[in-house]
This record gives C-alpha cells, sequence and structure tokens, in this order.
C-alpha cells in the first residue's frame, strides 16, 4: 500500500476476506522518494512540483518530520493530481474514498481512480475493481472487478493477483477454482507478497487445490518460514507436530524448532505451542513450570486461547500454586471474550466449590451455556455423573445434560460415553451397557487408539455388573 493508505492505518478489505488482508493502491514517485529530505522537498512542492506535492502529502499524512495535518495532505495531493500526476489521484481518490482529509465520496473516488487507470495505472485497477466489487459508489459488478483485477495481474500486480486468487477461491464473479485460485497466489506470493503467502498456507493446510501435492506444500512452507516469516514458522511447526501433510509420525524437535524461531520473533501462536509441548513434554522434558511461563506469553499479548490452559493450571496447581481466584480471574477474562471453554470450567468450578457466580447475570450465563453448548453440556455431565464426592454427583442432572449433549451430536461417542455413565449413576445399567456398547462399536469404527477403547471396555464390564463407574475407579 502507498504512504497514504499507511495515514489512515486503513485498507480496502475484500468482504470475503479471511487470513489475508486484500490489496490497495502501492506506488511511489520515480525521482522522489519517503527518504527525500524536507529541505529538498519542500521547496520542489512550492514550485509545483507534482511528485513532491505527492510525497509531501504523504508527510503531512503520516506526521514525519511535520506536524500530522490530513486537510495539508489533501490539499497537495489535489494539486498534483490537478497537473495529472497519476500517483496523486490514486492518492486523492483514497482519501476520498475512506473520507479522510475531506468528506467521503464515493463518486469522487470512481472518478479519479477512473483517470488514474485511464492513465495506465494498475494499482488504481485494484480500487476500483474494489468498488466495483462491493457496490460502493457503483453497482455491484463482480464482472467488472474480476476483469480490473485479472488486467493489473496479467502486468505483474502482485495485490491483484492476490485478489484475483481470492475472488476464484470463494467463487465471487468466478466460478470457483481451488486449482486457479492456488496458482494466482503462487504468482503474488514469488513476488514476497506476505497476504498472497499466508493465503498459500491457509489454503495447503485446508487442502483447498492441494489434495496430493504434500510434499509441493511441505517445501512452499520452508521456504516460506526460512524468509524469516513467523507466521509460516509456526504453521510448518504445527506440522511437524500434529503430524499433517501426511507424516509417518510427530517430530516433536523439529517442531520446537520452528515454533522457538517464530516465538524469538515474539509470535504469540508459536509461544502458545512450545507451552503446550512443555505441558505434554513432547520432544522436551515435561516441565508444567515452563508451560505455565509460555502460556503466559502469549498471554500477556492478548492470545486467548492461552487463557484457559493457564487457567486450568493455576485449578490444579501445575507449575503454578493453586490459586482458584487466580483461575477464576483468568476465566473469567475469557468468559468476557465469549470463550465457550472458559464459562464450562468456571461451572465445574463452581460445582467443585472453588468459586460462584458474581451475580445473577452470571449465573444465568452459566445455565444458559448449559442448555445451548453441547459439548459443555457434556463435560459437566460427565463430572455430575463419576464424581466420587456424594454431595456433588447429581445422576439426575447428569442425565438430562448428556441427553441433551448427545441429542445434538448422536454420532459422537464421547458423548455416549457420558450418557452410559450417567444411566449407571442413575441406576439403569442395562440402558448405561446399551449405550456403552454402541459407543465402543462407533469408536472402532473410527481407528481411535486402542488404550481408550480399552478404558471403555473396563466401563462396559462394570455396568454389566450393576456398578456405576466412579472417576477414579479406572485410569482415565
Amino acid at each position: 500500500m502507498s504512504i497514504v493508505r499507511k495515514i489512515c492505518g486503513l485498507t480496502l478489505l475484500m468482504f470475503f476476506c479471511f487470513t489475508a488482508g486484500c490489496a490497495t493502491i502501492n506506488q511511489s514517485p520515480q525521482h522522489i522518494d519517503e527518504n527525500t529530505n524536507l529541505d529538498i522537498l519542500v521547496p520542489l512542492a512550492a514550485q509545483g512540483n507534482p511528485q513532491a506535492e505527492d510525497e509531501l502529502g504523504h508527510r503531512y499524512g503520516t506526521g514525519k518530520g511535520v506536524t500530522a495535518d490530513p486537510a495539508k495532505a489533501v490539499a497537495l495531493y489535489t494539486q498534483a493530481s490537478e497537473q495529472g500526476y497519476v500517483i496523486a489521484e490514486s492518492d486523492l481518490g483514497y482519501c476520498y474514498f475512506k473520507g479522510w482529509g475531506v468528506p467521503q465520496d464515493f463518486g469522487k473516488a470512481k472518478d479519479l481512480f477512473e483517470k488514474a487507470v485511464a492513465q495506465g495505472d494498475y494499482w488504481a485497477e485494484v480500487d476500483l475493481g474494489f468498488m466495483y466489487q462491493n457496490g460502493q459508489g457503483v453497482a455491484v459488478d463482480y464482472s467488472k472487478a474480476v476483469a480490473l483485477y485479472r488486467d493489473a495481474a496479467g502486468h505483474g500486480n502482485s495485490d491483484a493477483q492476490l485478489n484475483l486468487g481470492q475472488m476464484y477461491e470463494n467463487g465471487v464473479g468466478v466460478e470457483q477454482d481451488y486449482a486457479v485460485a492456488m496458482d494466482w497466489y503462487r504468482k503474488a506470493a514469488y513476488q514476497a507478497n506476505v497476504d498472497a503467502q499466508d493465503k498459500l498456507i491457509s489454503m495447503y493446510l485446508d487442502g483447498k487445490g492441494v489434495p496430493t501435492e504434500n510434499d509441493d506444500a511441505l517445501r512452499w512452507f520452508q521456504k516460506l518460514a526460512e524468509q524469516g516469516l513467523p507466521d509460516a514458522q509456526e504453521y510448518l511447526g504445527f506440522i511437524y507436530h500434529f503430524q499433517k501433510l501426511g507424516l509417518p509420525k510427530p517430530d516433536y524437535a523439529l517442531a520446537m524448532h520452528w515454533y522457538q524461531k517464530a516465538a524469538d520473533q515474539g509470535y504469540a501462536p508459536a509461544q502458545f505451542r512450545i507451552g503446550s509441548l512443555y505441558y505434554q513434554g513432547h520432544g522436551v522434558p515435561q516441565d508444567y513450570a515452563m508451560a505455565a511461563a509460555w502460556y503466559q506469553k502469549a498471554l500477556d499479548q492478548n492470545y486467548l486461547s492461552a487463557i484457559n490452559d493457564l487457567g486450568f493450571m493455576y485449578v490444579d496447581g501445575k507449575g503454578v500454586p493453586r490459586n482458584y481466584d487466580k483461575a477464576a480471574e483468568l476465566l473469567r477474562r475469557g468468559e468476557d471474550e465469549g470463550l465457550s471453554y472458559s464459562i464450562c470450567e468456571l461451572i465445574n468450578m463452581q460445582l467443585k466449590g472453588e468459586v460462584s457466580p458474581l451475580n445473577d447475570q452470571e449465573a444465568a450465563l452459566w445455565e444458559n451455556e448449559l442448555e445451548t453448548n453441547a459439548p459443555c453440556a457434556n463435560e459437566v455431565a460427565w463430572f455430575l455423573a463419576t464424581t466420587n464426592d456424594d454431595q456433588v454427583r447429581d445422576s439426575s442432572r447428569a442425565l438430562e445434560l448428556a441427553q441433551f449433549a448427545t441429542s445434538k451430536s448422536p454420532q459422537d461417542w464421547s458423548m455416549m460415553d457420558t450418557l452410559a455413565a450417567a444411566y449407571a449413576a442413575d441406576g439403569n445399567y442395562a440402558k448405561a451397557a446399551e449405550v456403552e456398547q454402541s459407543a465402543l462399536e462407533l469408536l472402532a469404527s473410527k481407528g481411535e487408539d486402542v488404550s481408550t477403547q480399552q478404558r471403555m471396555q473396563a466401563r462396559l464390564k462394570l455396568y454389566r455388573s450393576g456398578q456405576p463407574y466412579r472417576s477414579d475407579d479406572l485410569e482415565d
């Protein structure tokens, strides 16, 4: 994007943008650039040099070396554009598009972009294409948007290539075609377009357009990671960590290697992943204190996935002193962010007498979570059915919640396992055995690990002998 875009701190985002942002104008004068000294720039602008006027407009927009003044920036862009300076036309068009320094006016933005396009400005094609795509100042016309993007992309504009790839990925204005989308993303990525590289990573991870190209995908991730891109490094670590792209087995050492490189750049998702490796003892000695420290690093950057993991550690006293108040503080932060797992863990803490609702509003929120969130209902049902605490166990409530959860996911073996435990807790051992047998058959058909099957078979044996399951009866 050009400096005026940096001024606004805004981008012309497509309505369907996901991982990557969409493109805007990215031009700079041929003879004057952002490093030109103000002592040279100001006199040239005063003499009516359009390149100097445009660049000085950028300075007033960013406050670089001068006091930021959007009105002066727009005035300078206007002076330069009146001399037919194409870059200033694009920059001024963007100001009108966003209402920056001037009242928002899509009509004027369109006119300025069209003037720049008529002079062969491929960046203006990208912005004008965006307007047609989103119906801003013009009627929605995907065909025109695609045509504008395609022309700019054909002339090597990497952001146009990125936008065109997104059109093909999402089937907007063209027939959805992941392979064509991948081709455009590759073209942009080869030009070091970071957004296109991110999209390429996302496509590979989602298996879009690359169903049998695991080796190619791994090479791409390797290439991007070696360029020092922290998100690519974290993705590559994820591939090795979780055995993606057809790898025969996890490689925790390589996962840690790439996570560490990204974490060294302050990349929060990688810091969180390192925490999980230490928590599980995968590729490193199990170290709860190190896990907690890495989760905290990620959370310090507001990486919300770390909230629950760190909160659970304070509940269990793993790696940190057991502190229910601290756990509740963390989980309530997740609650405020709408994280279902945080709310569910708070409910579990309440059942164990470790925390109480702050007020009626929070109590109602917790109850609503149980009535609408099947995974949460399943987790709480398991606790109520299997706890050894006779004062807390509630077989009727457990059965109610388990039946709700399985009604939402009738083919989920884990929820069926909970339902069987609830039936047993309620004294209906025949039904418990019947449901557990069905859960086992479903589990086996999905090829789940043998140890889980063995634990469920042990529970089935209990039910057939007329005994309920308690949480410490068997190793879970």
